[in-house]
């Protein structure tokens, strides 16, 4: 993946991590607030982090009116227990939404 990147700790001593870092602070998708009465297009491309995204946007998951949904998930779902809750909003019939 050419436009690949990859997330570190910061205190990370890797060999192949160069020295010339960007340094980003992250903040969670439900931090954001963002307005859950509109349709949404979900389109998550995040290199491997779904969970870690998803985790931090369980209330806008569970509030907003999602009709599309799109992303890459890898092998070995089934070794993370996190996924189940994931998946359970998105099939939970009290959180569909109609009209």
């Amino acid at each position: 993946n050419f436009g690949g990147t990859r997330v570190v700790p910061l205190d990370s001593n890797e060999d192949n991590i160069k020295d010339d870092k960007d340094i980003v602070q992250g903040v969670t998708v439900d931090s954001l607030n963002l307005p859950t009465q509109l349709p949404v297009v979900l389109k998550l491309d995040v290199e491997g982090h779904e969970l870690s995204v998803l985790s931090g946007a369980t209330h806008f998951l569970q509030n907003a009116n999602i009709v599309y949904a799109m992303m890459e998930l890898r092998p070995g779902l089934h070794t993370d227990h996190r996924w189940k809750s994931i998946f359970q909003v998105h099939t939970d019939v009290s959180t569909v939404r109609y009209g």
